[in-house]
């Protein structure tokens, strides 16, 4: 071999050793610049936050993030709204640049966020948009409506199940009535749903160690869950009156085991403390974060008690525990899912007052002959779900469905499969769109 040929050969060496080396030092150099956007992207998260106290679910990053400055008089539209444009422009840069894909997720993961950021600010400032256009700018998604001759079918489902004569809402309200939980045993059963929830959790799931999960009572309250960082939840709990038995099923997964602690401390464990991004320790409602977490809240207790699950153990558990005389479970939980079903309703009457084509008193009378509850809260209903909630309620009612499809594309029926998906939800950030399925 000629000398030349030599000189020639490590030169194309070293060419392509500096080319690798500066490739790294790019990689490098975009992730230390994306670290930076997503600790303003944390500051901006927590300032909108001080404007409502309702925005941020959870905080579990440093002190040195939260707002230095005071709470303004007047809410400050323009300035939050230039943060949020800058933080766009400068992770579009960030992309263009960047090879790794847990960098890219990064990245359109706070894209998608900073989307519903803007709304969230607009609206704030009292500026509204048609209920379909809110719905996409906040949670990703446009639900497919229902007509009102889809719940006329399911409500002549229940009338043909239902015993007795009359309206259906009426005899809705009496056959359910059989199967509520006196408020001086709700304690017990919760508890006793909540410690199997967690150990049929934990033989599919990992939890972090030292997790725990605590219980409180606020009456007249909601039934919420609380990440309160280190691995610990609180429940507080609504016992200001006799509870159904399923809700405590829904309650019991959703909030708990597999849904939101569950979530909420794998995602912590995951994605913020072993890996160390920040954008991951805050948790903002009115986002694509609430839009997944809920859908995974919904999900829960088909997960860890589906339909014959839920007869068992209430047949071989709950009714001793909590007294219950009907035996008619089997037909109790089949009314139960059905009327789950018509609960959708409410995002169609949301959307229908939101856009200004129903008024409250069609409203009312919607929400009691399809949502099934009683005319003398029906006003509640209506000022705390479809004024208060809003756009929210596509959260709960079209996510589960979205996982739901998603789960059953990718798995059919093998439950190990479906577990490991689940599993793999519960630890990621991710936005609905990664939920669609593509043929």
């Amino acid at each position: 071999m000629s000398v030349r040929l030599i000189l020639i050969i490590l030169f194309f060496i070293k060419a392509i050793n500096s080319s690798a080396q500066y490739g790294k030092q790019d990689s490098n150099n975009s992730e230390i610049e994306l670290n930076s956007i997503a600790q303003n992207y944390v500051r901006l998260a927590l300032t909108i936050g001080q404007y409502d106290p309702k925005f941020i679910d959870y905080y579990v990053g440093p002190e040195s993030l939260k707002p230095a400055s005071i709470k303004r008089d007047v809410f400050p539209k323009d300035s939050l709204l230039q943060t949020i444009d800058k933080l766009q422009v400068e992770l579009k840069g960030v992309i263009t640049v960047t090879s790794e894909s847990e960098s890219t997720n990064r990245i359109l993961w706070m894209q998608n966020q900073l989307v519903a950021f803007k709304r969230k600010v607009l609206f704030q400032s009292g500026e509204r948009q048609p209920y379909d256009q809110e719905s996409v700018e906040l949670y990703g998604v446009k639900v497919p409506g229902k007509t009102e001759d889809d719940y006329k079918k399911l409500m002549m489902h229940l009338d043909e199940l239902l015993p007795g004569s009359g309206p259906v809402v009426d005899r809705y309200q009496k056959f359910t009535n059989a199967f509520l939980i006196p408020r001086e045993k709700i304690d017990t059963a919760m508890i006793t749903i909540l410690k199997e929830a967690r150990a049929r959790t934990i033989n599919r799931v990992s939890l972090p160690p030292g997790e725990m999960l605590r219980l409180t009572y606020v009456p007249g309250g909601n039934n919420v869950c609380m990440y309160q960082g280190n691995n610990i939840s609180n429940i507080s709990f609504n016992d200001n009156a006799p509870v159904q038995l399923a809700s405590l099923f829904n309650t019991a997964c959703h909030e708990g085991y597999p849904g939101h602690h569950a979530n909420f401390v794998k995602l912590d464990e995951n994605l913020y403390r072993k890996r160390g991004w920040i954008e991951y320790s805050v948790f903002a409602l009115h986002s694509r974060d609430r839009f997944i977490a809920e859908a995974l809240g919904v999900m829960a207790v088909e997960m860890i008690f589906p339909y014959q699950e839920k007869v068992n153990y209430s047949n071989d558990v709950l009714v001793k525990l909590v007294g219950i005389k009907d035996s008619r479970l089997d037909l109790y939980f089949t009314v139960w899912d059905i009327k789950e079903q018509l609960r959708e309703s409410l995002v169609d009457a949301a959307r229908e007052v939101a856009d200004g084509r129903m008024d409250k008193e069609t409203a009312m009378r919607w929400i009691h002959n399809y949502a099934l509850v009683d005319s003398s809260r029906a006003e509640l209903y209506y000022n705390g779900l479809l004024v208060g909630f809003r756009t929210s309620l596509v959260c709960y009612y079209y996510g589960a469905q979205l996982v739901r499809d998603y789960m059953l594309a990718k798995a059919g029926n093998d439950e190990k499969r479906r577990w490991e998906i689940f599993d793999w939800l519960l630890s990621n950030k991710i936005c609905p769109n990664d939920l669609k399925i593509i043929d």
